[in-house]
């Protein structure tokens, strides 16, 4: 049963209104109650708009195909809108935001079978992904893909500790009005600590709602049935990266039919965010600024904008090339390109998905990513003698070829990478000399899952416990900023050596560690405001001098928060 229907009404109706919302909510119930064997509820017009509100439905007619644009809406959008905007934002604060479908998997020989689906379930939503593709109006600053599967841990995940992009899932495979709100305060935080202001602008999508609180960012929706001529990412940007995508894709499989049977050749999940992260690099910022020219987003003194698509002509013509050595393709390189251009990437809020949210189990810790016939393989661990193995290889490639000079330095430069990191890893599996055992934690609070954080103060340390004691800074939103080294977060024995300041979220990455709230110093020393705490180590995100006696991860969490480092795990003679 979908949610719809809903209009505004005048007084004289409100009588049959309240019946239809009374006779509304006790269908919705009914649908639910057997789902979930909750009985002997009575609906009331209270309950249907709390769970309105708790779900983000906007009850609304059903309509049919989206109008025409309206070019005297978009004129007057430009005018009383953007005008406004380009005055009050500078080009490098204003970003825009969309989602796109994408079936991940598609093979030029395989377009038919992919043509027209609707994708409300079935084998097909796993073999296809929403894509949100943020920049802004300078292409400077491309925001991270945020990328929704419909399996929370796909079978090609295992073993693997960070991703090359933003993950998360749902059933549908689709973007929801939780995804969207969390996604945009993350980004409203980061964008506070930074002391900026900027604006957001997004398409009048259901899944967009508006969102309450934001303190450095002004969201801004376009007019409906307008995006064709007011949204830059449709102008081009989603189409430059979708035809990187695919070009990266193509040349994968000739590469692997080259000797080998095209059946088995598979892209996993894990395959595609890292071709996706690969295909966004290579849009370049010149055409980004290109599209929001095109999309109205320029003043008088900005440059004339080429037309939409040029960037893509010579990915276009590398496609038809590629076209040309594949006998079974069923369609050209454009309509390869746009197989998932009218992909939904929302829907309408069912009972169904209400319930399953509702009755949300632990996801399974190897899932499949949607292939039965071939299953996606996992990550297999590679040893420090493997990865300089494979390097060396890579050496003797390179020197066989004419031109490989310019490759060969690369690898160079690769080898010295993992031998510096095979060195440093020698050492996790023991004691580290110099150091004690540090803090007590049998009388710190313990962290085991992701809820536990909700009410953690920011500005905490938060101590890991593995063979040695690693610190962070919690800063709120699931993420610690932390002092580490190519080695992670195992000290490294040299006087000093390079070190990195960075943010990353504890969940998944660090499932299974043992992690406690450490404010232990508290009793001795006064603390910094916790906005201060987070400031002061957001200031520091960068490169820094790594020093195991003098500033180590515990130098820097606790001069974060009590402006003196210190380590009690570090003894001195």
């Amino acid at each position: 049963m979908i949610i719809q229907g809903e209009r505004k009404i005048s007084g004289e109706q409100m009588q049959m209104q309240n019946f239809i919302r009374e006779t509304r909510s006790s269908t919705i119930w009914s649908s639910m109650e057997i789902n979930l064997g909750v009985a002997g509820f009575q609906a009331s017009n209270g309950w249907l708009e709390k769970f309105k509100q708790r779900h983000g439905i906007v009850f609304k007619v059903a309509c049919g195909e989206s109008a025409s644009v309206d070019t005297t809406v978009v004129e007057d959008w430009k005018k009383a809108t953007l005008d406004k905007l380009l005055s009050e934002y500078s080009s490098s604060d204003i970003f825009n935001a969309d989602e796109t479908g994408l079936f991940f998997r598609c093979l030029p020989n395989k377009t038919h079978a992919f043509k027209g689906e609707a994708c409300h379930g079935g084998k097909q939503t796993k073999d296809r992904l929403t894509v949100l593709v943020g920049t802004n109006a300078t292409g400077a600053e491309k925001l991270p893909l945020l990328v929704i599967g419909s399996s929370a841990n796909p079978r090609c995940f295992k073993n693997v500790k960070s991703l090359p992009v933003e993950y998360t899932s749902n059933n549908e495979a689709w973007m929801t009005s939780s995804i969207f709100e969390t996604w945009i305060r993350k980004l409203d935080r980061k964008y506070l600590l930074q002391g900026r202001s900027i604006v957001m602008v997004l398409d009048n999508c259901p899944a967009h709602p508006k969102i309450k609180d934001l303190k450095a960012i002004r969201l801004e929706f376009l007019p409906p049935n307008t995006t064709s001529h007011t949204q830059p990412c449709d102008q081009g940007i989603i189409n430059a990266f979708k035809h990187r995508y695919r070009a990266i894709v193509v040349r994968r499989y000739l590469q692997h039919i080259d000797g080998n049977s095209a059946s088995a050749f598979h892209i996993s999940v894990l395959a595609a965010l890292y071709h996706m992260r690969w295909a966004w690099s290579m849009v370049t910022p010149e055409t980004i600024a290109n599209c929001f020219r095109h999309a109205g987003f320029c003043r008088v003194e900005d440059e004339a904008a080429s037309a939409p698509g040029q960037d893509c002509d010579a990915i276009t013509e590398e496609l038809s090339a590629f076209f040309a050595n594949i006998d079974d393709a069923d369609s050209g390189p454009e309509d390869y390109v746009n197989i998932d251009k009218d992909l939904p990437v929302s829907g309408d809020v069912t009972v169904d998905v209400i319930v399953d949210s509702v009755k949300e189990k632990e996801p399974s810790p190897d899932d499949d990513d949607g292939d039965e016939a071939m299953p996606a393989p996992v990550l297999p661990h590679v040893t420090g003698r493997d990865a300089k193995t494979a390097v060396e290889t890579l050496k003797h490639y390179a020197l066989q070829h004419k031109d490989g000079a310019s490759l060969f330095n690369m690898l160079c430069q690769m080898e010295d990478k993992v031998s510096s990191q095979v060195l440093t890893a020698r050492y996790q599996d023991v004691v580290v000399a110099g150091y004690t055992t540090g803090t007590d934690t049998t009388k710190l609070r313990k962290i085991t899952k992701e809820s536990d954080l909700d009410d953690i103060e920011l500005g905490s340390l938060l101590l890991f416990q593995t063979n040695i004691q690693h610190y962070a800074v919690y800063v709120g939103e699931g993420e610690i900023v932390h002092l580490t080294t190519k080695a992670g977060m195992f000290p490294v024995l040299f006087a000093t050596v390079d070190g990195i300041v960075s943010i990353e979220k504890i969940f998944p990455k660090y499932n299974g560690s043992k992690i406690f709230v450490d404010n232990s110093r508290d009793a001795e020393k006064k603390p910094h405001p916790p906005g201060i705490i987070v400031k002061r180590a957001m200031k520091k995100l960068g490169k820094v001098e790594y020093d195991l006696f003098k500033n180590n991860c515990e130098h820097f969490a606790t001069w974060c928060r009590y402006g003196e480092g210190e380590s009690l795990q570090v003894l001195y003679d």
